[in-house]
């Protein structure tokens, strides 16, 4: 247990100080502070360092490290997600058995020189065009945001990302989801 003290001087009414001292215990492995979010262009970094490694398993690990989880999809998609995570469980099959192209694809270009992160929900090219239909369905307190890489050699959009409880994770074509959404009614 660690016990936290702070002592400090408080004006009070009519010039008189007061000794302020706060005493707080937190539980062993509780941390006071909890850690910030990590940003998509942190997050985007150490995945493209995981798809840049020479071992399959770092690779294959990192590209299921940007999967969404079940539990996300059905935040996402409370009423579809029983139809949808078996295709998203098949989808996911094929790309970590495909994970040597699927990486030299992402990765290539050279070095990450910049990160442009675009938020879909304030960007009116995309708040109101090609995510607007997208933007409608999902929960307001899921940050959606695309990327743009810049390399060493090339520039190329890279996809839509979306936070939820300080995680990311990226969902292949997702502005092409309120029509596949529809027909799964």
């Amino acid at each position: 247990m660690r016990v936290l003290l702070f002592v400090g001087m408080v004006p009070l009414l009519g010039g008189v100080w007061c000794a302020l001292i706060a005493l707080s215990t937190v539980a062993a492995g509780q941390e006071t502070k909890k850690a910030a979010m990590p940003t998509l262009e942190e997050a985007y970094r150490k995945w493209d360092t995981g798809l840049s490694s020479d071992k399959r398993e770092e690779r294959v690990n990192t590209l299921r490290s940007m999967f969404p989880t079940k539990k996300e999809l059905g935040y996402l998609f409370p009423r579809q997600v029983d139809k949808l995570w078996p295709k998203f469980e098949e989808g996911h099959k094929f790309m970590e058995e495909n994970i040597e192209p699927i990486a030299k694809e992402i990765t290539k270009g050279g070095a990450i020189t910049k990160v442009k992160s675009i938020d879909a929900r304030t960007d009116k090219n995309r708040a109101l065009g090609s995510h607007k239909a997208l933007l409608a369905i999902l929960p307001k307190d899921v940050h959606v945001y695309d990327l743009v890489v810049y390399r060493e050699k090339s520039t190329s959009g890279s996809g839509t990302y979306l936070n939820i409880k300080d995680r990311w994770f990226w969902i292949k074509d997702l502005d092409g989801f309120p029509a596949i959404l529809e027909k799964l009614k």
